[in-house]
């Protein structure tokens, strides 16, 4: 999950240590952490589109599913998705 959000904006900075729930869940927090140097290889099939809105869908569909996804997966996925609808709000994330 978080290769995916680092292609959506390589500026991205979470790391796994942010992804970690805590014993308590009030809220999912919103987690602001900026890094430089952090870009991925193009590859053989470079992602030429905007991949943010199905990167996005992945995230909520994830961790709206509690009931299915151990506790780490679908708390991951919503910090994520929390992140990632900021940053397209912002218009970082593409």
């Amino acid at each position: 999950m978080l290769v995916l959000i680092r292609y959506t904006d390589k500026r991205n900075a979470l790391w796994l240590s942010d992804l970690v729930p805590p014993d308590s869940i009030r809220r999912i927090p919103l987690i602001l952490s900026y890094g430089t140097g952090l870009d991925q290889l193009s590859g053989d099939a470079p992602l030429n589109e905007p991949i943010a809105a199905s990167v996005l869908s992945l995230f909520e569909e994830i961790a709206v599913d509690r009931k299915a996804e151990p506790k780490h997966v679908w708390y991951a996925a919503a910090v994520l998705a929390e992140r990632l609808r900021r940053d397209m709000r912002r218009g970082f994330a593409h």
